[in-house]
């Protein structure tokens, strides 16, 4: 006989001005106890038994920190980003590999659908051409006024 026990637990995160701190999103813990049948046997007064020990695993708290929009990690929001994003898009729906690393691929996915497309790069280019003529919201700001489709 088997047992799993695995636990998620979903900690909330923190955004301030389109920068996301996430230090713990979820902790897993996986405990496996596997027992083969017992064994016991009995020689004149000697009897024996054997049971297998559990094992337990547990894996790491994820933790990402990244700017909404800023997957060049320079701090900015410009057409740079928009770019590297469409590119990005462009190698993963041709079966390439992703160059982005979890906090980047967390920064180019600004309508949070769990893709990054060229929504989420027309969405950044269009924030940085209104941010050059005046507009002074966040990303975020930007993103649920203009409310992006899924």
């Amino acid at each position: 006989m088997c047992w799993a026990l695995v636990m998620l637990r979903p900690v909330p995160f923190e955004v301030n001005n389109d920068v996301v701190n996430v230090s713990d999103i979820m902790s897993t813990t996986s405990t496996t106890t596997t027992t083969k049948p017992t064994t016991t046997s009995t020689t004149s007064s000697t009897t024996s038994t054997t049971t297998e020990p559990s094992t337990t695993t547990t894996e790491p708290i994820v933790s990402l920190k990244y700017k909404l929009g800023d997957v060049n990690e320079d701090n900015i929001i410009d057409g740079r980003n928009a770019t590297d994003v469409l590119t990005e898009y462009a190698k993963t729906s041709t079966g390439q590999d992703s160059k982005y690393t979890e906090e980047q691929k967390k920064a180019a996915d600004v309508n949070n659908d769990g893709i990054i497309d060229g929504r989420d790069a027309t969405a950044i280019l269009t924030y940085y051409a209104k941010t050059s003529t005046g507009y002074t919201g966040t990303l975020t700001d930007f993103i649920e006024s203009i409310k992006i489709e899924r």
